[in-house]
């Protein structure tokens, strides 16, 4: 199965909205595809994002999480490879 959304720290947030909590998050995304998908995948699950800043520039920090299909059909998971932004934050932000 395929999923996009918040993961990682998004996953926490998710997981408090579930059980009722209001949460905002803050910190920074890029003005790419992955800053556009965590920042929908946050209202998708009703959570103040007025917190987020976007920068232009900034590649929005992500990672994936390979599936195996065994020939049987039986799937597993490999280690999660990050995707990381290389250059420093500007200290303005």
């Amino acid at each position: 199965m395929v999923g996009v959304g918040p993961g990682a720290a998004g996953t926490v947030v998710a997981n408090l909205r579930t059980l009722g909590a209001s949460v905002q998050a803050n910190g920074l995304v890029g003005d790419d595809g992955n800053g556009f998908d965590l920042l929908r995948g946050l209202k998708e699950k009703q959570v103040d994002y007025e917190g987020m800043i976007e920068v232009a520039g900034y590649s929005t920090p992500t990672y994936i999480k390979p599936m195996v299909r065994k020939t049987d059909g039986t799937e597993y998971e490999i280690n999660r490879m990050d995707i990381k932004m290389r250059k420093e934050i500007p200290e303005s932000l």
